[in-house]
């Protein structure tokens, strides 16, 4: 690569103000790198607390928004929480803990053989590639509606009679397009906390029954346009969901325990007795 004149893959393309323009073959050597976003994630949080003689309560929320690395990427997560104790009597303590936390990723991070990223940048790429030239070129299509690829066919293999096998991607398409056709999302729902009474007998005998809780609800969707069997020469073999594909799921677990411990403890002279003795009652369910 020196600087020589050639035909780029965009310049067969019509439509845009670089049809049938040359450019001169020279090295991108960041090109794989300038694909990727600059990670940019905004993270706020508040809280409000308030002490009484007898009580002492704290809630927070918190708020992460953040643009992923990989095209049409992010994450969008809020926390809440609030730990409250109230001495009730002199003997008797109430206590609560409770979060709650949902989020919603979007973005396909397969990172394996083939993939429409780095699985393609370690192994099927070109390092004259212009990143930036590619994203301006992202919704280029045909006549025909076939979008516009960086690795079609040579132009010996151009038909007039059948232009597709030409103009249509050899597996590979635009890898700005191949974000906008192709959304999974992920979002889930999580809280879990307990509620506590501690009850003080005497000085040296307490007990406390408490009950804790934790679910996790998930639902996920996935969607691959069927575009993108149209526009791909070797799609349907290696991307059966290219053909057109809709998937969605959603699973969900849920914990609780009741426990209950007694403690004792007493100081008779220079020693010291302690015991402790208690259950716990465990439910687990999980479904999808």
């Amino acid at each position: 690569m020196v600087g020589q004149e050639y035909i780029p893959w965009y310049s067969w393309y019509d439509g845009h103000r670089y049809s049938g323009t040359t450019a001169k073959l020279l090295p991108q050597p960041n090109n794989a790198r300038d694909y990727y976003n600059t990670g940019v994630m905004l993270n706020n949080s508040v809280s409000v607390s308030k002490a009484t003689d007898n009580t002492n309560i704290r809630m927070s929320f918190g708020n992460i928004d953040q643009k992923g690395m990989i095209p049409q990427s992010s994450l969008k997560k809020n926390t809440f929480s609030t730990i409250a104790t109230v001495e009730v009597t002199d003997r008797l303590t109430a206590s609560l803990n409770f979060n709650y936390i949902t989020q919603i990723v979007r973005g396909q991070f397969d990172d394996g053989y083939s993939n429409q990223t780095t699985g393609s940048f370690n192994q099927w790429f070109h390092r004259n590639l212009d990143m930036d030239i590619m994203k301006e070129l992202k919704d280029v299509r045909t006549a025909s509606g076939l979008m516009a690829s960086w690795n079609h066919l040579n132009p010996s293999a151009y038909n007039p009679a059948n232009t597709r096998p030409f103009y249509a991607g050899n597996y590979w398409y635009s890898f700005y397009k191949w974000f906008d056709l192709v959304q999974p999302v992920t979002q889930t729902d999580r809280y879990y906390g307990d509620v506590s009474l501690a009850y003080k007998v005497n000085d040296n005998l307490r007990i406390k029954a408490t009950y804790r809780k934790q679910q996790n609800n998930i639902w996920s969707e996935t969607k691959f346009y069927s575009d993108l069997a149209e526009s791909g020469t070797q799609t349907t073999g290696n991307c059966p969901e290219c053909r057109g594909y809709y998937g969605t799921s959603t699973s969900n677990s849920n914990r609780t325990n009741m426990e209950l411990l007694v403690s004792y403890s007493k100081k008779i002279g220079d020693f010291n007795i302690a015991a402790t003795g208690g259950t716990d009652i465990l439910r687990e369910t999980v479904w999808w």
